[in-house]
């Protein structure tokens, strides 16, 4: 009778642990923090401005790119620039509008 109710709590140890702790796994996944380098053709006459924003972030422009992004911010509200924004301000060490911006 021991020996069933110790077969029986491994068992149930072994099923429900396992997959518990690779749904921490998941959870606790360590978050990238560099967004994605946008997609965008070089510059040619005519570019928008969120194609030569990204052209400059994929040069690592962080100078030029942070001009466009913050425009594109402004204007768009969109979370991707948001996210280019503060990317490029925190690559330019601009760590006080960078928490200006994170507080709005």
């Amino acid at each position: 009778m021991n020996r069933l109710l110790t077969y029986i709590l491994i068992s149930f140890l072994v099923i429900t642990v396992i997959p518990v702790s690779a749904q921490i796994d998941k959870i606790l996944k360590p978050v990238e923090i560099n967004p994605p380098h946008p997609s965008a053709p070089y510059e040619q006459p005519g570019q928008t401005d969120e194609q030569l924003a990204a052209q400059y972030f994929r040069e690592r422009d962080y100078e030029k790119a942070v001009i466009l992004y913050e425009k594109l911010y402004e204007t768009k509200n969109n979370s991707l620039y948001y996210t280019y924004f503060l990317y490029c301000l925190i690559q330019l060490e601009d760590y006080k509008k960078a928490e200006q911006l994170v507080k709005k």
